[in-house]
């Protein structure tokens, strides 16, 4: 025993060198596994958030359409206003809206190669069961007789656009509208079959 105390005195410092040592490396052993381990972690809790996203998905829809100025004449673009409401699981955050309107005669087929070029950027996020107002700001003056003609009947004003949005996964979604203008009853209905209204 004595053998073994004299030999722990004799190489004190070298045996507190190699404790030293032995101590750092199971601390950075140690550092390097904790990590792996919280990027593992972290890993695990986006591909919940995901799954769940996919299955709690937000849902936009577009409804409440309202002209704002039902009286207006020759130069003078149509005021639209609309609700966009989300409806899903999740929150969504709306990025931009666009729109356009179209005046064609009554019982023409609506054409399926329609642009949206006017866009406007928003940064809205709508929870579950939250809506909020946005306008149509991509609308044309009424040129001629075109006020007229929707009046009586004889010529429809559409309004057509997008709704675009991200999920909390940063995927994009879009939801598709077109809706007409009843001048008479002052009211929008939904065009049937349209293939521009949609949402994915």
């Amino acid at each position: 025993m004595s053998e073994i105390l004299c030999f722990l005195e004799a190489h004190n410092g070298a045996i507190t060198a190699l404790a030293t040592v032995l101590i750092a490396a199971f601390t950075i052993v140690l550092a390097v596994v904790s990590n792996r381990q919280a990027r593992l972690i972290e890993d695990q809790a986006r591909i919940a958030r995901n799954e769940f996203i996919v299955t709690h998905r937000p849902k936009i829809i577009v409804r409440a359409f309202q002209m704002l100025n039902p009286d207006a004449g020759v130069g003078v673009a149509p005021r639209v206003i609309f609700i966009a409401h989300n409806i899903g699981d999740s929150p969504a955050r709306i990025i931009e809206v666009r729109s356009a309107t179209l005046v064609q005669d009554i019982n023409a087929n609506l054409p399926n190669d329609l642009g949206f070029p006017f866009l406007e950027n928003f940064h809205v996020t709508l929870v579950s069961g939250q809506k909020e107002v946005f306008p149509i700001n991509g609308a044309d003056p009424f040129v001629e007789n075109e006020a007229m003609e929707i009046f009586a009947r004889r010529s429809m004003l559409l309004c057509l656009g997008i709704v675009a949005y991200l999920d909390g996964a940063g995927t994009r979604r879009e939801t598709g509208f077109c809706r007409r203008f009843m001048s008479d009853a002052r009211e929008w209905s939904t065009l049937r079959d349209s293939e521009y209204e949609y949402a994915y």
